[in-house]
């Protein structure tokens, strides 16, 4: 293989830090963000949360149950923090972005996913490093890609999140969700 083509290749560690820092940047526009656009962000965050969130669940974490008992019980950890990050998106959903109530939601979603972040950086990412050769990231990368676009677009924190039942209920939700999605659009 060139140097080229290697360079072209995706690993998925850089996929996922690139994926938490664009997600960084978003939660800190809140604060600059005019009043009658949060609403508009508010949508792109939420759905590029849950997609992120759900290729992990589908292509990364049982990479790491596969590994060994320590991997997994770091994927069954950060799979409770994102729980806990859709639940507060969950709430938020339900909410005026204009709100006090709103504001205060947000900041406590901020930090958890900002802390989800760099515990999966810290913990995620070596097991996967030492453990996949670049062929196996690479592969991890366009699946992980892959299942963003096909992910669900609203929080589901009561869906399973460990396979098979992911793998079945991750799609039904998806259709769902893009149904909800065009019907809002067009405000019926």
């Amino acid at each position: 293989m060139s140097s080229t083509e290697q360079a072209v290749r995706a690993d998925i560690l850089d996929v996922l830090g690139r994926d938490h820092q664009a997600t960084e940047r978003l939660l800190n526009r809140f604060e600059a963000m005019e009043l009658d656009r949060k609403a508009t962000w508010f949508h792109q965050l939420r759905e590029t949360l849950v997609r992120h969130e759900v290729a992990e669940e589908l292509m990364v974490y049982p990479v790491l149950r596969r590994i060994s008992a320590a991997g997994e019980r770091t994927m069954n950890t950060r799979i409770e923090e994102q729980k806990e990050a859709e639940k507060l998106l969950l709430r938020l959903e339900d909410m005026d972005v204009r709100s006090d109530g709103f504001r205060d939601v947000f900041l406590q979603l901020r930090k958890t996913v900002l802390e989800h972040a760099r515990r999966e950086e810290a913990t995620v990412f070596p097991f996967i490093e030492q453990e996949k050769t670049l062929d196996d990231r690479s592969e991890m990368a366009r699946r992980f890609e892959m299942a963003k676009k096909l992910a669900p677009t609203h929080p589901h924190p009561h869906a399973p999140d460990n396979r098979p039942g992911n793998l079945i209920v991750d799609p039904l939700a998806a259709l769902a969700d893009r149904i909800r999605d065009a019907f809002r659009a067009v405000d019926l």
